[in-house]
């Protein structure tokens, strides 16, 4: 049975939900009557498919700031925990963490942190990880970029804790800042002067990513500023890619995927970046410092089919020395990354769509061709 008729049983879609999630992850901002026009439906009918899949969770809308052209410090800590859920309820409040992962394998926890100081973050890692006599195994990775776009939340509310020492004293400060718009510091910001924004953009910005339905209007009304002005700092900041629109599946709400990271161990991750960039199935991952060169995230609809797509697009590249794989089991914050809903995989021939798979295959069955023309001439 083809791969999308499985996948459209186990989430209850069609080709024409297919074809709007597609095109809504290329452009975010396409109208329901363009929708319509391009599936030849008619607008209600987009409206009310869009609106199914939104409450599946299959179609989510996330701004954010693009961390791949914005060049924030980015860390990835890996560690194992005794108590998860105490860990995550520690770290949920904290602004330079945007999400965390428990996971399979040595160590049981994943969290990716932001920030705009390296040694605000050691600080983090020391302070709420090392110290901590039930966490073991930490290991902090630097992250060079990512591979491709990445459009996360950010909580600009950092900025007031890169001048405070961790304890309670933070940790009270983030607590109490839950929930609340940004509130600039008194002591002037690095980041607004590296990105070339100011404090209203930031909130901004924030309002956005909590709430990707609000009205220009109603942003106004927050910051002290006309529709017509909320509107054009709004095109301003996605005119010079500080500000991103990200639509895709929301993996912490949707049971039916799978997330799996995979560390890899290069002899030259240089030429491996760019099969990881076009593979339809990683669908994000870095670039990080360490051994374990680049970290990438593969996604699918089973586990089964996802360690074929490792061992087939990852595993047996000449370039890769090991791999290490954690499968994601639960998720601290939502998760909306882009999910190619048009690709197959199939055993033995790749991704399907995917050039460097077909061209692996033309090799193969042309190495093939040639080998029986051998074997033929020989036996004759």
């Amino acid at each position: 049975m083809s791969e999308k008729i499985i996948l459209n049983k186990k989430l209850g879609i069609d080709n024409d939900d297919r074809k709007i999630m597609s095109l809504l992850q290329e452009d975010p901002e396409l109208t329901h009557s363009v929708i319509a026009s391009k599936i030849n439906k008619s607008q209600p009918a987009v409206g009310a498919r869009i609106l199914k899949l939104e409450r599946k969770g299959l179609q989510a809308t996330q701004y954010g700031v693009n961390l791949k052209e914005n060049k924030l410090v980015i860390s990835l800590v890996s560690m194992h925990a005794k108590n998860p859920k105490e860990l995550f309820d520690l770290i949920s409040c904290c602004p330079f963490v945007i999400n965390a992962f428990k996971v399979s394998g040595r160590t049981n926890i994943v969290v990716w942190i932001v920030g705009s100081k390296l040694e605000k973050i050691e600080e983090i890692v020391e302070v709420h990880f090392r110290s901590k006599v039930n966490i073991t195994h930490v290991d902090m990775l630097v992250i060079i970029e990512p591979i491709v776009n990445l459009i996360l939340p950010i909580d600009f509310n950092f900025e007031k804790h890169n001048v405070l020492a961790c304890g309670d004293q933070c940790h009270a400060l983030a607590v109490e800042e839950q929930d609340i718009d940004y509130i600039p510091v008194e002591e002037g910001s690095d980041l607004n002067d590296k990105f070339g924004i100011d404090d209203d953009d930031k909130r901004i910005v924030m309002y956005l990513e909590n709430d990707p339905e609000i009205t220009h209007s109603r942003i106004g009304e927050k910051i002290g500023k006309s529709q017509p002005a909320v509107g054009a700092r709004i095109s301003k900041l996605k005119e010079k890619s500080f500000l991103g629109i990200q639509k895709g599946v929301n993996f912490k709400a949707v049971d039916q995927f799978h997330l799996v990271q995979v560390s890899i161990s290069a002899l030259n991750s240089s030429k491996i970046l760019e099969r990881m960039q076009l593979c339809p199935f990683i669908i994000t991952g870095f670039r990080t410092t360490g051994d374990k060169s680049l970290i990438v995230y593969v996604a699918g609809h089973s586990l089964e089919k996802i360690d074929d797509i490792i061992d087939f697009c990852i595993r047996s590249d000449e370039n890769v020395k090991e791999i290490e794989t954690a499968i994601i089991l639960k998720y601290m914050r939502k998760l909306i990354l882009r999910y190619n809903f048009d690709c197959e995989f199939l055993e033995d021939v790749g991704c399907l769509e995917c050039k460097h798979c077909m061209m692996r295959l033309s090799k193969n069955t042309a190495t093939s061709l040639v080998k029986s023309e051998d074997e033929e001439a020989a036996s004759e």
